[in-house]
């Protein structure tokens, strides 16, 4: 944060330098810019796996096809279903998907998709990221991501998205992922106007 202050109006000219360096210092370093394209659900599903309708399958492990060309494996969904457009649990314990073939330590962008076409067995559900803090979610007939943000490849080069359902159904419709890109090189405009500045306090960073 950068509070300045002035014994003196400002000039238009001075104004408009003033508020472009502000600008550059709110937005340097604070973009993430996605060097691949985060895929929507309709474009990347699960619908293929949902439409086999399989059953008492949570002992299995599903490797399952990502935009960007990543994978994941699947664990702990005992159903398919059309109507989740993928994979779902009705059971307590922990579902999972662990994306693989990622760069190590380098960050992602991701999304996922909960999409449960029927609206009397939605439900709520909890989810965490490399076994961070867990957060909530409820599917609907929309087709937006439920979860997104932003997490860091383990040395391995994985990330892990783990699932509890709290009530009805949790469905796992897709998820996408993109690598976060070098951020923008952003030439610094020239300092505010020291002519008449009173105070210039800057936090520390």
């Amino acid at each position: 944060m950068e509070v300045i202050t002035w014994d003196r109006v400002l000039s238009e000219a001075e104004m408009v330098a003033t508020v472009d360096y502000l600008k550059w210092k709110l937005r340097a370093g604070a973009v993430l810019e996605a060097s691949e394209r985060l895929a929507p659900e309709t474009e990347k599903n699960f619908d293929s796996w949902g439409n086999q309708q399989l059953t008492h399958v949570s002992h299995q492990t599903f490797a399952v096809d990502l935009a960007n060309g990543y994978t994941a494996d699947l664990t702990g969904w005992p159903l398919t279903r059309d109507y989740a457009r993928g994979f779902l649990t009705n059971i307590a314990g922990v579902a999972t998907a662990v994306v693989k073939g990622l760069m190590p330590a380098a960050k992602y962008l991701y999304q996922i998709y909960m999409v449960h076409e029927r609206t009397d067995w939605a439900g709520e559900a909890k989810m965490s990221v490399n076994h961070g803090v867990q957060c909530r979610g409820v599917g609907d007939t929309r087709n937006g991501a439920k979860f997104s943000g932003v997490a860091v490849a383990s040395p391995r080069g994985e990330i892990n998205f783990e699932f509890e359902r709290v009530s009805h159904h949790l469905d796992l419709s897709g998820i996408a992922i993109a690598k976060v890109g070098q951020p923008p090189v952003i030439a610094k405009p020239a300092d505010p106007p020291s002519q008449g500045m009173y105070a210039w306090f800057k936090s520390p960073a």
